[in-house]
């Protein structure tokens, strides 16, 4: 509504139309193809004298040559990107500080709390939804896609739905997206090649 302040002229009704914020996160809103992804960096949370957990907590960011990474928390070039927690069996600190990521179909699962156990969200077999969180774009929360050009992120897509199955021959692994964006896409895409294993 708008109003002068001359007598006889106004007020004037001015009928506006604006789009709402959408109800995802994802800035991409195309299907998404991430081609073979081939670097990697993954935490595991192995049980050890101080954590007794009943599964093991996987960080995975996967991304493909064009990325570079300084392993302090910098990622720059031009490429993809992708990050995920999943969980597995249990796992135990061994001597000879070795762990393999099992083989199997993990599933995207929203946060729930575990009726028996307050603390416990997810189980094995399961990888966290996509959720905001305060380090995105550079450790995002849960599994996100993240797209760079030029050392800059220039799009993201938030997973809610889908699968990562991951099947490992010595120390070789292969692993198959099938998953889906809060937007309702498609994100699919591969990892090959050997894992960057750090026990946390």
């Amino acid at each position: 509504m708008i109003t002068t302040n001359v007598d006889g002229i106004g007020p004037f009704e001015i009928p506006v139309r604006q789009e709402g914020t959408p109800d995802y996160l994802s800035t991409i809103e195309t299907d998404v193809d991430l081609g073979i992804l081939s670097r990697s960096r993954v935490i595991a949370s192995v049980n050890d004298d101080r954590r007794d957990d009943p599964r093991t907590m996987w960080d995975l960011i996967l991304w493909d040559e064009s990325i570079e990474y300084d392993f302090v928390g910098n990622f720059t070039g031009t490429g993809n990107k992708f990050c995920c927690k999943l969980y597995t069996e249990p796992i135990r600190q061994n001597d000879d500080n070795e762990y393999f990521l099992p083989n199997g179909t993990y599933t995207v699962t929203p946060e729930t709390a575990n009726p028996e156990n307050p603390d416990l969200y997810y189980v094995a077999g399961e990888m966290e939804q996509g959720k905001w969180g305060y380090s995105h774009p550079a450790f995002p929360t849960g599994t996100w896609y993240i797209r760079m050009a030029n050392d800059e992120v220039t799009g993201d897509v938030c997973i809610s739905g889908g699968t990562l199955t991951v099947t490992r021959s010595g120390e070789e692994y292969t692993m198959t997206f099938d998953l889906t964006s809060d937007a309702g896409r498609k994100v699919t895409g591969s990892y090959r090649g050997t894992l960057k294993i750090t026990a946390q």
